[in-house]
């Protein structure tokens, strides 16, 4: 997995948590069911927002980077790990 995948979510993340906010915020000067509506869209990118964090983080936590499942199922660490991942990927 590469190195620059936690600061890709993070970047979405906050994508989607601005949008929310600017949802939120338009939302808060219309009536009726539009505002229900507005209100619900923000809640939906805000929870979103919370899923691609975490699963992001999740990501990281179980499969940090350089280390992959060698055939015997063993999970290795080591300069070899590269070739083992090609190999585990055949």
């Amino acid at each position: 997995m590469p190195t620059y995948f936690l600061p890709v979510v993070l970047v979405h993340a906050t994508i989607l948590a601005v949008a929310g906010f600017l949802i939120f915020f338009a939302a808060s000067y219309a009536e009726g069911r539009v505002r229900l509506f507005g209100n619900g869209l923000g809640v939906w990118l805000c929870i979103l927002s919370t899923i691609a964090l975490v699963g992001g983080v999740t990501e990281l936590i179980l499969h940090p980077p350089g280390v992959c499942e060698s055939p015997a199922g063993v999970w290795r660490s080591s300069p070899a790990v590269p070739k083992l991942c090609e190999n585990a990927k055949r």
